[in-house]
């Protein structure tokens, strides 16, 4: 049921509700003549339906749009953009019903030239609030589980391409072959005879560097990777989902360790490493604390990840002595960078 309510049912219903608004005005202006006539009347009629369904449409807008708001996984940069939709799209939702409120109670009388000039307003804030959310997806990729990975001749119209979160972002023509597993530079050193703390640390170079055959070296086939509210139950699903995101991420920031723990106990080792994520993604200065929670377990190859937990947020200011989040938690870029808990 959460996979229909949310992400698909929000960018639904909000095309009936624009559409609607929209059109609604179109009718009252071309329907706004002096005297009236049969034809006019019919325009205002006609407008005066789609007012009414439209403001029933926003409500349902809103409503799934606020599901959407708090439900949602992103990260820091898209957090401020949803924020930012959100800031537009409820006192617009607002005024559309008072709109629809205004022509009810004079709906007996053809709409008034303030009527209209209000109305028109309105629509406009409605285009923006429409805009913002359109670049949610297309620029921030919100609510995009997975992209294709162009490969081979495909598409090519000659133009460079932001493919948003889930594409390899480096002009790299070694990079599709790492993301495939067929780097022949795995592993970066001998896994067998490194502990947690290194294993842990190789991690992040495997993503930095887009290694895509060490990282599956060092997880279990079975691993769980738990981010942003959900989980990926195997390497394979988290390499079909957030792994090239969390390489690009992860390659445009620098990552400073903090503090680091290890709980090694009979086959058994616990890797807690706070770290502060500094850099530019996607033209977003970011600066972020990291918690990343491993657990290992040893085999006869060694020390191999069994579970993986990372949780992130804004990380305070050098001159901030504390920071808390407004609105909700938010998590971070996908896995390496992406958690919440």
């Amino acid at each position: 049921m959460g996979g229909f309510i949310e992400p698909n049912i929000h960018p639904v219903i909000v095309h009936f509700g624009f559409a609607l608004i929209v059109a609604a005005l179109l009718a009252y202006l071309l329907g706004f003549r002096r005297p009236v006539t049969p034809r006019s009347e019919t325009l205002t009629t006609a407008g005066d339906w789609m007012l009414a369904f439209g403001v029933l449409a926003i409500i349902a807008t809103a409503a799934s749009g606020l599901w959407a708001y708090y439900t949602v996984a992103h990260d820091g940069p898209s957090h401020a953009a949803m924020t930012l939709h959100r800031n537009w799209a409820l006192p617009t939702a607002g005024a559309v019903l008072f709109i629809g409120a205004w022509r009810w109670t004079q709906r007996v009388a053809p709409p008034t030239l303030g009527f209209l000039v209000t109305f028109g307003l309105v629509c406009a804030s409605l285009t923006a609030t429409a805009w913002l959310g359109g670049k949610l997806v297309y620029h921030y990729g919100l609510g995009v589980q997975q992209l294709p990975v162009v490969a081979g001749e495909g598409h090519d119209d000659g133009h460079d391409h932001d493919h948003g979160p889930e594409i390899a972002t480096k002009a790299d023509p070694d990079a599709q072959a790492r993301h495939d597993g067929s780097s022949e530079d795995l592993p970066l050193e001998d896994m067998s005879a490194a502990g947690p703390s290194q294993i842990a640390d190789m991690v992040g170079d495997a993503l930095r560097t887009e290694n895509a055959a060490a990282l599956e070296a060092l997880f279990l086939p079975s691993v769980i990777i738990a981010e942003g509210g959900a989980a990926e139950r195997s390497f394979e699903e988290y390499a079909s989902h957030h792994m090239i995101s969390d390489m690009a991420y992860v390659g445009a920031t620098t990552a400073q360790t903090v503090k680091r723990d290890v709980i090694d106990q009979n086959g058994l080792a616990v890797v807690v490493t706070e770290s502060l994520i500094t850099g530019r993604f996607r033209e977003t200065d970011v600066r972020n604390q990291l918690m990343e929670t491993l657990t290992l377990q040893k085999t006869d190859a060694g020390w191999r990840i069994a579970h993986v937990h990372w949780s992130s947020g804004a990380a305070p200011q050098p001159s901030d002595a504390s920071h808390s989040h407004d609105d909700h938690e938010h998590v971070e870029p996908d896995a390496a960078t992406e958690g919440s808990d």
